[in-house]
């Protein structure tokens, strides 16, 4: 009845979490057994509306007791759902879980968020700490399941031979290092890699039985490509299992832009509150205006490089698009050419998000350095235009790169547990 709607649990949400307001919403929930919970909020909040200006902060209680802070992410509009999280200690039985406007010591909310839902789930490391991924379930590419091999986990395996694949499309909720357990058996062997970056050594069993092959590797936070390909004879492959690094990130250094040499027309500005320190803006129109970072890799070859960054470029919008602009970035490696790379629109400057790009580094020391080039029409030398109804144009693509916060470079692979 409503085509052009977007979804809405229960069709409906409640408003009023806004500055200067004391609104107060109460969910009575039951959970079954005592325990730390994730609560996830869902949100929307108009990016566009004139008391928004990046996340907006709300304060959270159980059973009326201390608050704590949690900041609800913008979108492009109102009922375009978003979703923050943070852990609750539950006891089995009822509760009252509190969304306010109002914390401890005088805190407040400042911004504008609407509620359509919360989510209540157990955190349980039994069932939460690992992901299996069943290699007969995967894309498979010459590669065939077998439904008749002995002693897998599951229904079947893949078979893999001679330039035959498996593509498994593995989620990581943030960026960091995971362990990636291979199962498998046969007398020939196999190479992985993880999106597009070889993992050192092949997968090389025997016959006899099944092995199992663990590599610690960094993975961006949403979808990571992991292939499987074969090199010669036979590998039954079994499953992948993917186990979460906790705790503080290894091998991990983070660089903060305001730290950068900047030249031209690049420079600090330190009026965002959601950025970790200043963030460096104006870098754009060619090489003349730029962020470079001085970096240190204890060892040489890939890096995972995880940008930090603000973008909310934008067109004039019309009845039915928003034209919201990606922000391109030119990156080299010690002084090799550039690569392009482009950073989606974050709907805010002050509201940041994380892209990781790999990147290729020699021991010790390196620079990186982020241009932004101009970008051209299709089959033209001069930048895009659109023109309004009184002669004054737009540029069609951005001209300038994001806003960046912050990097942070991480090996793709480490020595696994037990010396892998």
């Amino acid at each position: 009845s409503n085509l052009g709607g977007y979804a809405t649990a229960g069709e409906q949400d409640v408003g009023g979490l806004r500055t200067g307001s004391s609104t107060v919403i109460t969910f009575h929930v039951t959970v079954p057994q005592t325990g730390d919970y994730h609560l996830s909020i869902f949100d929307g909040s108009n990016s566009a509306a004139s008391d928004v200006s990046g996340p907006t902060n709300i304060f959270v209680r159980v059973d009326g007791s201390s608050p704590q802070q949690v900041w609800l992410p913008a979108g492009y509009n109102w009922v375009i759902w978003n979703h923050a999280g943070t852990t609750v200690h539950l006891t089995a039985g009822q509760h009252d879980i509190s969304l306010s406007t109002t914390g401890a010591a005088g805190a407040a909310t400042h911004g504008d968020a609407i509620i359509n839902k919360i989510d209540l789930q157990l955190d349980d490391p039994a069932v939460q700490n690992q992901a299996v991924y069943q290699a007969e379930q995967a894309t498979l590419d010459g590669a065939r399941a077998d439904y008749r091999a002995q002693g897998q986990s599951g229904a079947g395996a893949a078979g893999i031979g001679r330039g035959q694949r498996v593509t498994f499309w593995v989620y990581s909720a943030n960026d960091g290092y995971s362990d990636l357990a291979f199962r498998y058996r046969g007398a020939g062997s196999a190479q992985a890699t993880l999106n597009g970056q070889a993992l050192a050594g092949p997968l090389a069993g025997s016959a006899a039985g099944w092995t199992v092959r663990t590599d610690r590797v960094y993975l961006s936070a949403g979808i990571n490509k992991v292939v499987v390909t074969g090199d010669g004879g036979g590998v039954t492959l079994d499953e992948l299992t993917v186990t979460p690094v906790t705790g503080a990130q290894p091998a991990a250094s983070t660089y903060q832009a305001e730290d950068g040499a900047l030249a031209g027309t690049a420079r600090v500005d330190n009026s965002y509150p959601q950025a970790n320190g200043g963030v460096v803006t104006g870098i754009g129109g060619g090489p003349a205006n730029s962020l470079a970072f001085t970096v240190h890799a204890p060892v040489a070859g890939p890096y995972g490089m995880t940008v930090r960054f603000a973008n909310n470029q934008q067109i004039v919008a019309n009845h039915y698009n928003p034209d919201l602009m990606t922000a391109p970035a030119d990156i080299s490696v010690n002084g090799g050419p550039t690569f392009h790379v482009n950073f989606g629109n974050t709907f805010s400057w002050n509201q940041f998000w994380n892209l990781t790009i790999p990147v290729q580094l020699r021991h010790g020391v390196n620079t990186i350095r982020f241009i932004a080039n101009p970008q051209y029409n299709y089959g033209t030398t001069t930048i895009g235009v659109i023109y309004s109804g009184d002669g004054a144009g737009q540029p069609l693509r951005s001209e300038t790169a994001p806003n960046i916060d912050q990097i942070t470079l991480a090996p793709v692979q480490l020595p696994a547990p037990g010396g892998r």
